[in-house]
């Protein structure tokens, strides 16, 4: 009694190969739709049938007891009769191979398994229900009876031998019912997790839509009524410059805002080469010094001229630029500092400040679509700054701490020349 438990145990686990593997196949996928490579499955199903016969349970050395036939049923389920034909061959060779007694009774069983699968997948729509109804019926009935009848004609079989063959047939519908189960809950699950990814897409390209038109609205409402006192009134030409001037102020936002959104929805680096970190954050500090005086914020850097990385020196400047901008803003009468150096890593651009700091829920949300922690932005800046510098093989991790400032350490991996 041992040894048939043991036997039936091993031959359990050989049975959970073929839902172990999908289940990391599935997981390791980018496509979450779970889909049956027909390859997979004759590897699997192939190995855990071989495995089931090469280690039975021998019962007075005449009769071997194993899952043989389970795989042949998965096969024809979820692979189709072809993929079933293919792992059949495969078995009625290796059965040759193996010899002994009982090859002819035992390979003609077997093609009546296939035959019975076959007709009866091709009749009707089988759900978990139904599936898990065959499997133990083909385990239960098909396989036993011609067996049974064929050892009574041949007065083969006694008591303890058909109480063993009963106990088998037990144990053996029991394996199959869980391995199906478990199969179709791996498959609803993907398809429920699938079908959860396709809501979070709609739910964010609608908060996206929702955010666009908002932005934009404020904007194009200034315009409209610009042109309406306009067109109302007769106003001086100095006025009338004035509003001019405002409505365009107004267009370029939402030009801007529409410009912004695009290279987050599909950031393109246009001209790949190798970039100096330290001559392109010159630029930047050129470029915002100014800026800096006006809010009273000292820059400091430090620049490595070793530093090189590949990407897009413009979208590089534009997202360092957006950073360093958000940080002055952050540090009124305050420091930023810049620097650029070399780990084993990479290279790294530091951005700190010592302005008001955030919350680590702030930390968390920067970068996300409209979300800013200034009163009059839109979120825009950070979340192009992050999806163009991920475009470049970068990643930006931020530390923050109210009231003692922020850190904004890109990380680069070392060019490949």
């Amino acid at each position: 009694m041992v040894n048939f438990i043991k036997t039936m145990m091993s031959n359990f686990m050989f049975m959970l190969i073929p839902p172990v593997v999908y289940f990391l196949y599935w997981s390791s996928s980018e496509n979450r739709r779970p889909k049956f490579s027909p390859l997979i499955m004759l590897i699997t199903l192939t190995s855990s049938m071989l495995l089931c016969m090469s280690f039975p349970y021998e019962y007075q050395d005449h009769f071997n007891f194993d899952f043989r036939h389970v795989p042949i049923v998965l096969g024809v389920l979820y692979g189709g009769p072809r993929l079933g034909a293919l792992i059949v061959a495969i078995f009625l060779v290796y059965r040759y191979v193996i010899g002994g007694e009982g090859v002819s009774p035992g390979s003609l069983i077997t093609v009546a398994v296939y035959l019975s699968l076959v007709y009866i997948k091709s009749r009707y729509h089988l759900d978990t229900r139904y599936k898990l109804i065959l499997a133990v019926w083909i385990s239960a009935a098909i396989v036993p009876i011609p067996l049974l009848l064929s050892l009574a004609l041949t007065n083969l079989i006694t008591f303890q031998l058909a109480f063993s063959f009963i106990l088998f047939r037990l144990v053996q519908s029991v394996a199959i019912c869980f391995i199906v189960y478990l199969i179709e809950f791996l498959i609803d699950h993907y398809k429920m997790q699938s079908q959860l990814q396709e809501s979070e897409k709609m739910r964010v390209v609608s908060e996206l839509a929702a955010s666009v038109s908002h932005e934009i609205r404020n904007p194009l409402t200034t315009v409209k009524g610009m042109l309406q006192l306009l067109g109302a009134n007769d106003y001086s030409k100095e006025k009338k410059q004035e509003y001019i001037k405002m409505a365009l102020n107004e267009l370029d936002t939402s030009i801007n805002i529409i410009s912004d959104y695009l290279t987050f929805s599909k950031p393109q680096l246009d001209n790949v080469k190798p970039i100096h970190l330290a001559d392109e954050c010159k630029k930047v500090i050129n470029v915002l010094t100014p800026y800096a005086n006006l809010h009273q914020v000292h820059l400091h850097f430090s620049l490595d001229p070793s530093c090189i990385i590949l990407g897009d020196s413009q979208k590089l400047r534009q997202s360092v630029i957006n950073l360093v901008k958000n940080c002055i803003e952050a540090s009124k009468d305050g420091t930023v500092e810049l620097i650029v150096q070399n780990n084993r890593e990479g290279s790294i651009i530091q951005i700190r400040d010592t302005g008001i700091g955030m919350t680590k829920e702030q930390v968390n949300r920067l970068g996300t679509p409209y979300y800013s922690t200034k009163e009059k932005g839109t979120g825009l800046g950070s979340m192009v700054a992050f999806s163009l510098i991920k475009a470049m093989n970068g990643s930006v991790t931020v530390e923050s701490e109210i009231g003692k400032g922020s850190r904004f350490i890109i990380a680069f991996p070392h060019r490949v020349m």
